[in-house]
């Protein structure tokens, strides 16, 4: 069974930039340079906030943000995450007591959008978060949006 889905999953050539590739380091060269110009930022123009007026917390406030999570706020962010996935990593961050660079890691998955794919196009781009990141993200939007209509206004 393995060897039939290699053997359907195989691309033997792919368009990349209107350009064909066939042999399987090329591929890989000519796809990972595409989504590196993808996401790579050109300098350049950026927006001005010049002449903006911001709106600021008060001190305790801001210190209120700075604290470190309670375990009752992790275990809320934890729940609110979807019910059949894994937090992550069993006792990693336990075991060395830091949360490693991969934590912050993505893994970028191309599936094709029809069958008989050629082109890069042909495929959609799906991210996968490490669930670690996830939590994260989860506790600090919860603790922003406690304080985000002091600071936004509503013009």
């Amino acid at each position: 069974m393995p060897n039939a889905h290699r053997r359907r999953n195989r691309l033997p050539k792919v368009k990349v930039n209107d350009s064909w590739h066939t042999e399987e380091n090329e591929i890989k060269a000519s796809v990972v340079r595409a989504f590196h110009n993808l996401f790579s930022e050109e300098g350049g123009w950026r927006p001005s906030i010049d002449g903006l007026t911001f709106e600021y917390l008060d001190s305790h406030k801001a210190k209120k943000l700075d604290l470190p999570f309670l375990e009752e706020v992790v275990f809320a962010a934890l729940f609110d995450l979807g019910k059949d996935k894994a937090p992550g990593p069993n006792g990693e961050f336990h075991e060395g007591g830091r949360f490693v660079k991969s934590s912050n890691a993505t893994f970028l998955v191309l599936v094709p959008n029809k069958g008989g794919v050629e082109d890069l196009r042909d495929f959609r781009l799906i991210n996968l978060v490490d669930n670690l990141y996830k939590l994260l993200a989860k506790m600090l939007a919860n603790r922003l949006k406690k304080v985000m209509g002091k600071v936004i206004t509503k013009s």
